[in-house]
């Protein structure tokens, strides 16, 4: 008897672990998101984790995933153990990781904004009309946007 409930446990939770084997979790920067003159917020964003020739690299996605890659694969192989809904646990994790993301982008301080970046600022909030009680210093916070823009979904292995 203890053994058939056994068995049939470990069956429900093989079967979570199999509807989520063909399944992916990507985080990144909403799809088809702009700022005000239609600039690519994913542009931005790339930009930034990588650099160009004029913005020095500020990675906030590569040590994100570095540091918390293998304590989301744990959530996740915890959750089917506790007999979790495989989907349910994507959703979970996915909200975790841009949760994540974020913060990183939060916590970011360096290289700090060239004064020609301060300026254009500074220029870009009194256009606008607005009178600025202060200007973000922040490197990847300006307006907030590209924060806001992190996002997740799960996903079929393959589907772009």
């Amino acid at each position: 008897m203890a053994l058939d409930k056994f068995k049939q446990a470990l069956q429900a939770r093989l079967k979570q672990a199999q509807s989520i084997k063909n399944k992916v979790v990507k985080v990144g920067v909403v799809e088809h998101q702009h700022y005000d003159d239609d600039t690519p917020v994913a542009l931005v964003a790339a930009a930034q984790e990588y650099g160009t020739e004029h913005i020095p690299e500020r990675p906030f996605f590569r040590p994100t995933i570095a540091e918390n890659k293998s304590d989301w694969q744990n959530t996740i192989i915890r959750a089917i153990v506790n007999g979790g809904n495989g989907e349910q646990i994507l959703e979970t994790v996915g909200m975790i990781a841009a949760g994540q993301v974020q913060k990183t982008i939060a916590s970011i301080d360096t290289p700090r904004l060239a004064t020609s970046t301060l300026i254009a600022r500074n220029r870009k909030r009194h256009k606008n009309g607005r009178k600025p009680k202060a200007i973000s210093i922040k490197p990847l916070i300006d307006s907030g946007l590209m924060m806001a823009s992190i996002t997740y979904k799960v996903a079929d292995k393959g589907d772009e």
